[in-house]
């Protein structure tokens, strides 16, 4: 008899080989699950990311779950690609705003993607470990190799990052709408939606631990 579907209960992490049941009923089978690293002002923080047989995946944090069905892959020469990692571009200008004393709270920077409105939320770097075979999309085969430590993922025209970046962007009037970058040799947008753990409201937004957004993951 095949395993009984596990639940979206928040904090437990997946294993491959699993099924898991969304809301509404929909089952989805884990292949790929990362472990996920950040430490912040001594304070070590673990998060999840999970890939199904679909093609979809699952971030699951300390504060809530997201699911991310659609992916878009940016090569790294592309000029959207350098406005936002490249030198002066919109990361660089939100961790720069972070660290201005006289600003509090998360800045407020805007791109457009998919024709849309969206704030960068938060940025950081990541450190993972892998169980199962990498997704096929590029950007994600170097954010971890099989044996737990971090691949090679030099990026071309000095737009390096010392280990794999991630960040963050709401969409600008649709809080639930949400897209999740990772930028190691490329970069790798996925779009989709919050996901409400029981018992307890999604935030208008739920940054992740960052080294520049010292909210961190560990807060409501």
């Amino acid at each position: 008899m095949p395993d009984k579907p596990r639940e979206l209960t928040g904090g437990e992490p997946f294993h491959p080989g699993e099924t898991v049941r969304f809301p509404g009923g929909r089952r989805r089978r884990v292949t790929t699950v990362y472990t996920c690293t950040e430490t912040v002002g001594e304070i070590p923080t673990t998060w999840w990311w999970s890939w199904f047989h679909d093609g979809s995946l699952l971030e699951q944090t300390p504060i809530e779950d997201c699911h991310y069905t659609d992916h878009d892959l940016m090569p790294a020469d592309a000029p959207f690609t350098r406005e936002l990692v490249g030198p002066a571009g919109w990361l660089e200008q939100f961790e720069a705003a972070v660290r201005r004393a006289d600003v509090p709270g998360v800045p407020d920077v805007r791109v457009t993607l998919n024709g849309r409105p969206y704030r960068i939320t938060a940025t950081g770097t990541v450190t993972a470990t892998i169980v199962g075979d990498p997704p096929s999309l590029p950007p994600w085969h170097g954010l971890a190799s099989p044996n737990g430590t971090l691949a090679d993922h030099g990026h071309p025209d000095g737009l390096a990052g010392p280990v794999p970046v991630y960040f963050a962007l709401a969409d600008c009037t649709r809080p639930q709408q949400i897209a999740l970058g990772l930028w190691t040799d490329h970069v790798c947008l996925s779009f989709g939606r919050r996901l409400k753990k029981p018992g307890k409201r999604a935030p208008d937004h739920a940054p992740l631990n960052s080294s520049t957004v010292d909210t961190g993951r560990n807060h409501d």
